[in-house]
């Protein structure tokens, strides 16, 4: 807009606003002629400023009030800054929370930070998505990613992080690579280079060994157990009678990763970028060893982080084979009760693999009772119907009071309903079940997400004791 001469009485200006009190001093005044120059407040603005000033009636709407505030602020009148709050409280929404984060932010605007962090934590699956989220501030994006009420995972948390750090180093952040995680349980591993391409002289040749891709083929799946993960694999061509052999299980851990070559001064300036960011988001505060040990190659997390990704994985025993031990529900309780957690993996006679892990023991109670876990989940590994969704992981809905059901004469079961229910002597008939989503939920549930439908015969399943 051009410029607009508005006239004002100097006793009235300095008696409203604490910055006119001190710009209108009188030795100020006498050396600019009592003239106050601010072209960075358009006249519609200052307009409304003097209206409220003369009048003491706000007028403000929803297209003007971002303007208003930052005025009322520059012009010390909290009154007015108090009042525009009051008016953007009910202005939120998807479109513009994030802005009005920035906005409370910038402007120590208490409850319309807090109306926005609440409204964002229950809108953060729509708002990861976008390109807004990118252009905040490093401390606005660090007060959302350290909410503990943000119902985001690790990874998620991780990739918003990446993604606002390629968009703040004008790179391009819908195609990161550090971001190109290999199916299963694989890394992303970064191999510096120096600027001219050649290989960073700086680089540990043994820690870039440690990451190198395994020649094995396996199609395999991360599982996230108690603080960490792992890896369970099965072979490609695995003949039909694998099942049966008595020594070993066909579930293996496998690891393959995915190497990328970046230059010194670009991983530097990506380190430099995220470190900011890092300190104050969940996974930091309450590391994870899992996720840890799966971000670590991209050198950009602190040193000191990354040896807490040492710790050794959970041990797998296999404790009861149906095959070999009956499949009768009697036989899956005396191998299993009362052994503390366990992993079972079942395999129907159509060829689909899936499971479930129970973080309490089970029990032969007579008429049945439900256990609580807050850890407890359901997976996939393999669907011949629907290749997607293979590797998906379901969790535990609410408090987690029904987790999991032991009965005398049921097998493995887990949720309400049942979400997975294996019957006793599960090879005879299709009596096993999912009535999921129930207890359980996620991307893809449904009664059919773990066997292909929601009754099922079993021709196999393994239940692994987790030390």
């Amino acid at each position: 807009e051009e410029q607009v001469v508005m006239y004002a009485h100097s006793l009235i200006l300095q008696a409203r606003s604490n910055y006119f009190a001190r710009a209108l001093n009188s030795e100020w005044k006498e050396a600019n002629q009592g003239i106050i120059r601010k072209p960075n407040i358009s006249p519609t603005v200052f307009e409304r400023i003097l209206q409220y000033i003369y009048g003491g009636r706000l007028m403000v709407d929803d297209e003007m009030v971002t303007d208003l505030i930052k005025a009322a602020d520059e012009l010390c009148m909290e009154d007015l800054l108090q009042g525009c709050e009051r008016h953007a409280l009910t202005t939120i929404c998807r479109s513009n929370v994030l802005d009005m984060m920035q906005l409370a932010s910038q402007h120590n605007l208490a409850q319309l930070k807090r109306e926005c962090l609440d409204f964002i934590a229950s809108n953060i699956d729509y708002l990861k998505r976008g390109k807004s989220i990118l252009t905040l501030d490093s401390d606005v994006l660090k007060d959302i990613l350290s909410l503990d009420q943000l119902d985001l995972d690790e990874l998620e948390i991780w990739k918003i992080a990446v993604r606002w750090t390629y968009y703040q180093q004008d790179l391009d952040w819908e195609k990161c690579s550090l971001l190109d995680f290999p199916k299963g349980s694989g890394c992303v591993v970064v191999q510096v280079t120096s600027n001219d391409g050649t290989k960073d002289s700086c680089q540990d040749e043994d820690n870039v060994q440690d990451y190198a891709s395994d020649d094995d083929e396996y199609a395999d799946a991360r599982v996230p157990l108690r603080g960490t993960t792992v890896h369970l694999g099965k072979p490609n061509d695995v003949d039909e009678d694998i099942f049966r052999q008595t020594t070993h299980s066909v579930f293996k851990p496998v690891t393959t990763h995915n190497v990328i070559q970046m230059s010194s001064s670009m991983h530097e300036d990506l380190r430099r970028q995220i470190a900011p960011v890092l300190s104050a988001i969940r996974f930091m505060r309450i590391p994870s060893v899992d996720f840890l040990r799966l971000i670590e190659g991209t050198g950009l997390l602190p040193v000191q982080l990354c040896t807490k990704a040492t710790i050794s994985q959970p041990k797998l025993i296999l404790q009861y084979r149906a095959t070999r031990d009956g499949f009768d529900a009697t036989n899956f309780h005396i191998a299993c009760d009362q052994r503390g957690p366990t992993l079972t993996i079942v395999r129907t006679d159509n060829g689909m693999i899936f499971g479930g892990y129970n973080g309490s023991s089970w029990s032969r109670h007579p008429t049945g009772v439900y256990s609580t876990s807050r850890s407890n989940f359901l997976f996939t590994l393999k669907n011949r119907e629907h290749p997607t969704r293979e590797n998906a992981v379901f969790g535990i809905k609410g408090d987690g009071s029904a987790a999991a059901y032991s009965k005398a004469d049921y097998g493995p079961t887990f949720g309400v309903g049942h979400d997975l229910y294996i019957s006793s002597n599960c090879n005879l008939s299709c009596l096993s079940s999912s009535t999921m989503p129930s207890t359980y939920n996620g991307i893809g549930a449904s009664s059919t997400a773990l066997a292909g439908s929601s009754n099922f015969r079993v021709q196999e399943y393994e239940v692994f004791l987790v030390n």
